[in-house]
């Protein structure tokens, strides 16, 4: 991860559950998000994955179906956050119970 120094990195929008696990493993794998990267709202994943194509961005964290779309045009994974040791939870469930 240490090439993406310098880079632009891509998120959906800045306090989303991409947003914040970018920034975590950014960090964990030694890049400051706020001093060693610019970070930008791309909009939503279909946007992400064409801003990355059109090289508005150098790098995106992904999730289904954009990774699919993203495999489709061979762009490179660099990480895959489910080999990471951490909790990644992208659903829940609440309730108004009373």
């Amino acid at each position: 991860m240490e090439e993406l120094k310098g880079k632009v990195f891509g998120t959906t929008r800045f306090g989303t559950l991409s947003d914040l696990a970018s920034r975590f493993a950014l960090r964990f794998y030694g890049v400051d998000p706020e001093r060693d990267i610019t970070m930008v709202q791309t909009g939503g994943p279909a946007e992400t994955v064409t801003a990355i194509l059109t090289g508005k961005i150098h790098a995106a964290a992904l999730s289904p179906p954009a990774t699919l779309q993203a495999k489709k045009v061979k762009l490179k994974e660099l990480l895959d956050m489910s080999k990471l040791d951490a909790e990644y939870h992208i659903n829940g469930v609440v309730t108004t119970r009373r």
